[in-house]
């Protein structure tokens, strides 16, 4: 599939034909790479470290379901030669220009957004499993049944693809991939850069499974649920969702469904994303002797770059042991 080349790429094809622009002068044009979300640039940018640095979409707090596109971003993705997003079911407001756009990088499988098992998707993580030993295939059929036969939700539509460490680790060894065909000279460091991640991500995963460990059987009230891939990977609880929408106030229906099931569950961990309707929280949380525990699964509060993928799946885990630990 023939990708037209950013203006900047262009230009130092020109130079370098031209003789005006040796080889060795040539780091700058490293692939011009745009990342959509804060988690998803992160993971960007520990593959692309020490060749070049991807750029932020959304480099504000709005939340990616309910952004709108500006010129100066819409110039961005234009003169991209690869976007990396997450999918339709994510972030709307790209779906006009990333649908069929050859420049586009999709983290979350199609197979996924349609709701369906993706057969290839399953047979590669098994191949994965005897290349590298993540045990990524593994895991993941692991996390559709736990011991005494309870089941897990299939997750096909939550879009929240990096809250699981195992897609996290695929995203980056797809991107290195693909990196490695656009820029065969750096192949070498994409791969390694990815592999590194992928060491840190299970080391990571070690001390975050004994922590999380306890906390099975415990259930939780989330405003809507985010944490499916997340609950999946560390066998936790399906969440209870306030509402279908992120900012939807509950009726008065809907209120007494939740007080009977937080009952019936012994519910008292609430989990709270910055961009909650407080007044729902409220609602809900009224009269109970519940935990507000704040979580932020774009991580909008730190520094966008390499090093916020790993703190913001730390700050997640940790929200989730303070709210449904014992002390």
């Amino acid at each position: 599939m023939f990708t037209r080349p950013s203006p900047r790429r262009a230009l130092t094809a020109a130079l370098l034909s031209l003789g005006l622009l040796s080889a060795s002068q040539t780091a700058w044009a490293a692939p011009d790479v745009v990342a959509s979300i804060r988690p998803i640039h992160s993971i960007v940018a520990n593959v692309m470290a020490g060749v070049g640095e991807p750029k932020l979409l959304l480099t504000n707090n709005s939340s990616p379901h309910d952004a709108s596109l500006k010129p100066s971003q819409a110039r961005m993705i234009e003169n991209a030669d690869l976007v990396v997003w997450v999918g339709p079911s994510l972030e709307t407001f790209l779906i006009k220009p990333l649908s069929e756009n050859p420049k586009a990088f999709q983290a979350m499988a199609e197979e996924e957004e349609a709701g369906g098992h993706s057969e290839e998707k399953h047979a590669e993580g098994e191949h994965k499993d005897d290349d590298h030993g993540h045990g990524h295939g593994a895991h993941k059929e692991e996390a559709k049944v736990e011991e005494g036969g309870h089941h897990h939700h299939h997750h096909g539509e939550d879009p929240h693809v990096w809250l699981d460490p195992h897609e996290a680790e695929e995203l980056a060894e797809k991107l290195a991939a693909r990196l490695g065909e656009m820029d065969p000279d750096n192949a070498a460091t994409y791969k390694a850069n990815a592999e590194k991640l992928v060491a840190a991500l299970e080391d990571w995963e070690k001390g975050a499974a004994q922590a999380m460990k306890p906390l099975a059987g415990a259930h939780y009230v989330v405003a809507h649920d985010a944490y499916e891939r997340f609950a999946d990977h560390f066998k936790l609880e399906e969440a209870v969702a306030i509402s279908p929408g992120d900012d939807r106030k509950p009726g008065a229906a809907r209120v007494r469904e939740l007080h009977k099931e937080m009952d019936a569950k012994n519910i008292t961990c609430l989990l709270r994303e910055p961009d909650t309707n407080e007044a729902m929280l409220n609602t809900v949380a009224q009269g109970r002797d519940v935990k507000l525990v704040n979580v932020d699964p774009l991580g909008r509060d730190l520094e966008a770059g390499a090093a916020l993928y790993l703190q913001v799946m730390n700050n997640v885990q940790t929200a989730f042991s303070t709210c449904l630990g014992k002390s």
